[in-house]
């Protein structure tokens, strides 16, 4: 930039030399010729002989000759310095900077074409202007005091400056002032470097930064908002914090007789100029505007003067007075039926042309991505509705489940009024053994399900056999001990979500293969199958029987202790034993 600046006086510093040689070549003919008058005209007094007029006429001759050389050495130094002003005009005046020669008061006494270019100014009408006139009335003030520093000190460092040009169009410069004492009144030498396209791709950049600042906040939004309502009110907020708008809104369209526009949410200072304004998308004053030209269009509208602009008339006054000088409305398109518009996102600036083609871009895309949020919520809410009511029904099928197993174990029990409460029980201390060794809910649920079932057979044994006080028969156990297949044979065409059928036929079942009724082995036995062993040997040792008293807790547990391992799984006899002795469990 300093080179740029010193071009001017370079360029003058040509032209001046060019001068001087052009000055010396005339100076020196001057003289030659000066010489020789001075020798010719003595000689001419003194009546000369001829000898001396021949020598006097061959000296004329030779100085006659010299005098031609040096008329052409002059007229190639004039031709050389027109050229050489020629150039100096072409440089000075289509220079890519802007030239200005003030007065100390700031009044134009020479300007280069390229300056009145810039100016948008013919040259004659610049000249005796005040270059202040020019300067954007905010930043006067400025001006006024650089020029008073270049005036004082002879030079000020650069200094941008906003323009406004005589189409109301506005420029930015980057202005290089010094003050020239060399002529008579001292003049001010002023260079503009037009930096209006690099001001302007600055401004683009910063505006499309905050479009995807806001894009990118909005995509979050989608994930986290949990309603419609909460959803568009933080794109509002979005748009305010991160565009810098001063008010952000977003409405419904309404199919009433008035074509009215519902606002959903708003943030930024418009509350009460939304509620004066009476926004329609109605063939009619109030529906010519912006909004609803979005809506019957389909196209976005970008106010980017509300001063002038005549479709905002009604709202003018109001706007100007909440700050507004531009705004732009983006409809909203259905996310499905895509030539249905359903609403608009509309927002407001505090700047002229403040919405830049970039943005405007991506406030269409983000306005996108609002209605393709809107339709991801809707289905997610309609998801959890229908989740929530499927989960409603689960509870009422288990609640149902829970009182047909319970009814069935009543009819169970009254057929054997001794055993009243065993499955019930058993149903208890299996759940705390399963808990106790870190089984899941869902397997929890299973085992108490299948130990409240556990004895379904025994409705095929004779309730006689089941009350007998006495020992019973080998016929008699052997019509016992199918109970497991026959609960099994009951169970097996349910469709529980656990395999009950299979826990109800093993829980007799032992380690070693001793169990009925298919004599299975170690793992070949289900683990919910194994817990419900241990708990049916404990409670029915604990309880009452017609045929013997109860043998007591210790004797129980002595007994699952003695064949742990053998008959029932030690993990299983552990966690019974110490939910017994360390957690005083009791039915």
């Amino acid at each position: 930039m300093p080179d740029k600046m010193s071009t001017k006086n370079r360029l003058h510093k040509a032209q001046l030399d060019d001068v001087t040689l052009s000055d010396v070549a005339l100076n020196k003919a001057q003289q030659l010729r000066a010489a020789a008058e001075a020798r010719v005209i003595p000689r001419l007094a003194n009546e000369p002989s001829v000898h001396s007029k021949q020598e006097m006429l061959h000296e004329l001759q030779v100085h006659q000759i010299e005098l031609e050389m040096q008329n052409e050495e002059l007229q190639r130094n004039h031709i050389a310095l027109e050229k050489a002003n020629k150039r100096y005009v072409a440089l000075y005046e289509f220079a890519p900077v802007s030239y200005l020669t003030l007065t100390r008061e700031g009044l134009v006494t020479e300007i280069n074409i390229s300056g009145a270019s810039l100016l948008g100014e013919h040259r004659k009408k610049l000249l005796g202007s005040p270059f202040s006139r020019y300067i954007c009335p905010e930043q006067a003030d400025r001006w006024h005091l650089y020029l008073k520093h270049v005036l004082e000190t002879g030079e000020a460092p650069h200094l941008e400056l906003k323009l406004q040009l005589k189409d109301g169009a506005i420029a930015h410069v980057v202005i290089k002032a010094e003050l020239n004492d060399t002529d008579e009144e001292s003049v001010v030498l002023l260079t503009l470097i037009d930096i209006t396209e690099r001001k302007s791709d600055e401004i683009n950049l910063k505006h499309a930064n905050r479009a995807y600042a806001a894009l990118s906040e909005v995509n979050k939004d989608m994930v986290r908002s949990n309603n419609e309502h909460e959803f568009l009110q933080v794109v509002c907020l979005d748009l305010i914090n991160t565009c810098g708008y001063l008010m952000a809104w977003v409405g419904y369209v309404q199919h009433d007789a008035h074509k009215s526009i519902k606002v959903m949410a708003q943030a930024g200072n418009g509350e009460s100029y939304l509620k004066a304004a009476d926004i329609t998308w109605a063939n009619d004053e109030h529906g010519m505007g912006p909004s609803g030209m979005a809506i019957r269009s389909g196209v976005p509208q970008v106010c980017q003067n509300l001063t002038t602009e005549a479709q905002f008339l009604p709202w003018r006054d109001n706007a100007i007075k909440q700050g507004y000088l531009s705004s732009i409305s983006v409809p909203l398109v259905d996310w499905i039926e895509t030539s249905k518009v359903f609403g608009l996102l509309t927002a407001y600036s505090s700047e002229i042309n403040a919405f830049t083609q970039s943005e405007i871009d991506l406030l269409v895309e983000l306005a996108s991505d609002v209605t393709y949020g809107l339709h991801t919520l809707q289905t997610r809410l309609a998801h959890n509705l229908a989740v929530e009511k499927n989960n409603l029904q689960l509870v009422q099928l288990k609640k149902g489940l829970e009182g047909t197993v319970q009814a069935i174990c009543r009819m169970v029990e009254m057929r054997d009024p001794y055993t009243a409460g065993h499955q019930t029980r058993i149903a208890l201390l299996a759940s705390a053994i399963a808990l106790k060794i870190g089984l899941s809910d869902d397997k929890i649920t299973a085992i108490r399900f299948a130990s409240e079932l556990h004895d379904l057979g025994k409705i095929q044994v004779p309730a006689e056999i089941l009350s007998k006080p006495g020992k019973l028969s080998a016929i008699e156990h052997t019509l016992i001990n199918i109970h497991p297949q026959a609960g099994y044979d009951v169970l097996k065409d349910i469709d529980f979500p656990w395999p009950i059928a299979e826990m109800v036929l093993q829980h007799h079942e032992r380690l070693d293969g001793s169990g009925y009724p298919q004599g299975l082995k170690g793992d070949e036995i289900m683990l919910e199958a194994r817990i419900i062993s241990v708990a049916d040997v404990v409670e029915a040792m604990i309880s009452h029987r017609p045929y013997r008293a109860g043998l007591g807790l210790e004797a129980a547990l002595d007994e699952i202790i003695t064949k742990r391992g053998s008959h029932f799984d030690p993990q299983v006899v552990d966690a019974c034993v110490s939910l017994f002795r360390e957690q005083a469990f009791s039915f």
